[in-house]
């Protein structure tokens, strides 16, 4: 990376960590922002940003976003794509298949799913998109194939 991309990735990292305090401190104080205390557009912004979050932070606020999605205010797929990105930070295998990489290639590919043959069950019980549709979508989003071999790949 150019020195100029790296000065714009730091940048962007310092207004994450700040984001992610302002947010520890909201819930600290309201709960979990849903759409009913901060309106539409501040809640999902909320499920957006946290996305980019480092893991610390995330752990600390997955709970938060777990007891509103029990309550019915908030969506059982933001909780999953959270749950997934948390794993993946841990090297751990996902449960939701949200999660697509680059590898040393350059190449996008599916992270490593736990049971991969109860994906889309899993997924459909959050209210995802069969895996097949997200692929599809996000091919087309990034313009390119994603590798989705971790499906059918063996395991140790």
């Amino acid at each position: 990376p150019t020195v100029e991309f790296q000065a714009l990735v730091n940048e962007q990292n310092e207004i994450d960590a700040r984001n992610a305090q302002r947010l520890v401190e909201i819930v600290a104080e309201i709960g979990w922002p849903t759409s009913g205390r901060v309106g539409l557009e501040a809640s999902e912004a909320t499920q957006l940003l946290i996305q980019h979050f480092g893991l610390e932070h995330q752990k600390q606020l997955l709970p938060y976003l777990l007891a509103a999605v029990n309550a019915g205010e908030a969506g059982a797929s933001s909780w999953a794509m959270l749950e997934d990105d948390i794993l993946v930070k841990e090297g751990k295998e996902q449960l939701y298949g949200t999660e697509i990489v680059t590898g040393p290639d350059g190449q996008f590919a599916l992270y490593a799913v736990q049971d991969p043959k109860k994906l889309n069950e899993r997924r459909l019980a959050v209210g995802l998109p069969p895996i097949e549709v997200y692929i599809q979508f996000a091919e087309l989003s990034l313009g390119s194939a994603i590798d989705i071999s971790t499906l059918t790949r063996e395991r140790p």
